[in-house]
């Protein structure tokens, strides 16, 4: 279920067309220049002038270049969105609420669905931050260390304010959210996003997604890396079979554990919820056509098979349509334009901190309204107190977004991935050597 031209490097899958006009030093060195030998599954292309002689490169693939998948933010807002009702919900249904009507509280326990949505866009975007650039250790060195720095100090936070909150509530308020502060080991092991390895609860109801996601991460960067190692041991054609056939390979164990088909993988080990990541890397290929189209149908329809076989049918149509909307916000510019409402691109912006502060913020917020007003709310307090709750949640979401999160999306970008890589286009004499910038696309990454 990956694509079939991955490849190690940026040697395979550039396509060129060269003009007769003289070429730039910079930009382009050729020798003997004979019988050059292109592939072209990338589609991209060398645009030269004939008058001035300047050349630029230019990609077919529709949404790069800046553009900011706008889709792809209106839809991590929703699912943030969504995550935030779910826990909300199970904070007020501690106790009954008459309140509160049945077909509503039924569509906010429904809300954990947000969860599917993240993941497929994850994979979606490290497929797209990635490419074919993950060649060597220092790579995944650096990769890693971006990452770190871009997720790690916004989960740090969030762990001191659940313990700051659950301090206070320990000290002057009778403990109204039933918590007791976190031992050393629990906080040091949450840090690092090994706290199921060792047996301990995750701080945050949320963390268990998050280590999912890194161990996710590092996988995919690592298989690559494997493949472009074999590659140099073998040929590239190799080194593509390796990488096809270790995803592949991923993908199947991931739905086999997803099915419950096969025994549980060790403690910790997120590999049951891969197949939703490779689902949205598998749509990011196929629109950059590193992969055949029925591969994503073949995918598709075994993730939809694992889920039927468990009961979660509602989960496999929003992954679709989550892998839908990532394909066109990609390819369809217009498309975005239909997601550009600032309510939904601001909470797709903060959505990392809804994601990780909702949870102290809001849940504590329910637990000291009904602690002052009663478990059991009426129908003027029960909605002002959830009206009340979620703006906590969203507003100091939003405040801690601008003091922690925000500094570490610039921060992270002062690590390269791989400064401008150098695509080289084989000939039988000579080797031609074009610089491109690698496109930044954290931004767009989910947490």
């Amino acid at each position: 279920m990956v694509p079939n031209t991955l490849t190690t490097g940026n040697a395979t899958g550039i396509g060129a067309h060269v003009g007769s006009a003289p070429l730039p030093r910079r930009a382009l060195v050729a020798r003997n220049i004979s019988n050059v030998v292109l592939p072209t599954e990338l589609n991209l292309e060398l645009q030269m002038s004939d008058e001035s002689g300047k050349t630029s490169l230019r990609t077919h693939e529709t949404g790069r270049s800046g553009r900011r998948l706008a889709a792809l933010d209106a839809l991590r807002g929703i699912a943030a969105v969504a995550v935030v009702f779910f826990h909300l919900e199970g904070a007020f249904l501690r106790a009954p609420q008459p309140w509160m009507p049945g077909w509503l509280s039924t569509l906010f326990q429904h809300g954990h669905l947000g969860v599917n949505i993240f993941f497929a866009i994850s994979g979606f975007v490290i497929a797209m931050s990635v490419k074919h650039e993950a060649d060597s250790w220092a790579y995944a060195g650096r990769f890693t260390i971006r990452r770190s720095i871009r997720l790690d100090p916004p989960m740090w936070m969030a762990i001191a304010v659940e313990m700051a909150l659950i301090f206070v509530g320990l000290k002057y308020m009778g403990n109204v959210s039933s918590a007791e502060l976190p031992s050393v080991p629990q906080v040091l092991t949450n840090m690092v996003y090994l706290q199921e390895f060792f047996g301990y609860a995750h701080i945050s109801p949320v963390f268990w997604t998050l280590c999912y996601e890194i161990q996710f991460y590092l996988t995919f960067v690592f298989v690559l890396v494997l493949g472009a190692k074999f590659s140099d041991l073998t040929t590239k054609s190799a080194g593509s079979s390796a990488v096809f056939i270790m995803f592949t390979a991923l993908f199947v164990a991931s739905l086999l554990a997803s099915a419950g088909l096969i025994s549980s993988p060790p403690r910790g080990v997120g590999l049951h919820r891969w197949n939703e990541f490779f689902l949205g890397a598998l749509t990011y290929w196929v629109c950059t056509r590193r992969t055949r189209p029925w591969m994503l149908v073949v995918g598709t329809s075994m993730v939809v098979a694992a889920t039927l076989h468990t009961g979660r049918a509602l989960e496999a149509t929003i992954l679709i349509i989550t892998c839908l909307t990532c394909a066109l916000s990609y390819l369809r510019p217009s498309f975005d334009a239909l997601a550009n409402a600032k309510v939904w691109q601001r909470l797709g912006l903060i959505s990392y901190s809804v994601y990780l502060y909702h949870g102290s913020l809001g849940y504590r917020t329910v637990s000291l309204g009904q602690h002052f007003l009663g478990s059991t709310l009426s129908s003027v307090t029960g909605p002002l107190l959830w009206v009340f709750s979620l703006g906590v949640a969203v507003g100091g979401s939003a405040i801690l977004w601008y003091f922690v999160e925000r500094p570490t999306v610039t921060w992270s970008r002062q690590i390269s991935l791989k400064p401008a890589p150098t695509t080289r286009l084989s000939t039988k004499q000579s080797t031609f050597a074009v610089s491109a910038q690698t496109d930044d696309v954290e931004s767009f990454q989910a947490p």
